[in-house]
């Protein structure tokens, strides 16, 4: 069974990898990447009660 630090760890380089393909392609730059971590950020953290739902794997 994969433990929880294997699977983010996992997860963390499929999208650092899709990330990164993204920013090739389109010749973006780290300012852009930076301010969508922030827009990423901002949307979980103020809508943390929709996004739950969806994205937990437990029923709270």
């Amino acid at each position: 069974m994969e433990t929880h630090k294997n699977w983010k760890e996992r997860e963390a380089g499929e999208l650092a990898n899709m990330i990164i393909n993204q920013m090739r392609d389109k010749r973006l730059t780290l300012e852009v990447l930076n301010d969508s971590v922030k827009l990423v950020q901002d949307v979980f953290t103020k809508n943390a009660m929709l996004l739950k739902s969806p994205l937990s794997k437990k029923d709270d």
